[in-house]
């Protein structure tokens, strides 16, 4: 599921699966280069473990953040935040 909510100084981007969900501990190295997850239910080295760390710097070079947020067995939430420019505010004006 995708969501995305317009606030007047910020776009707000929501990624949410009902997955099987990441282990708290691991979730602090989700958004560094080349970090990957194993569990019993994940195929090894799926992925060049970059997706997220791009994501998450991308945001933060446009004054925005990534966060993520999962429960084993429920699923996982990607948020991503980025603040609307002021000259898009005033061209829309």
């Amino acid at each position: 599921l995708v969501q995305v909510k317009n606030n007047l100084d910020s776009v707000i981007i929501r990624v949410i699966d009902n997955g099987i969900g990441i282990k708290a501990e691991d979730l602090p190295r989700l958004a560094r280069p080349f970090e990957q997850v194993e569990n019993e239910h994940a195929r090894s080295n799926q992925g060049s473990g970059l997706g997220l760390a791009l994501s998450r710097s991308f945001a933060e070079m446009h004054g925005g953040s990534l966060t993520i947020a999962s429960e084993v067995g429920v699923g996982t939430m990607v948020i991503v935040s980025l603040p609307r420019l002021a000259v898009a505010q005033q061209e829309a004006a």
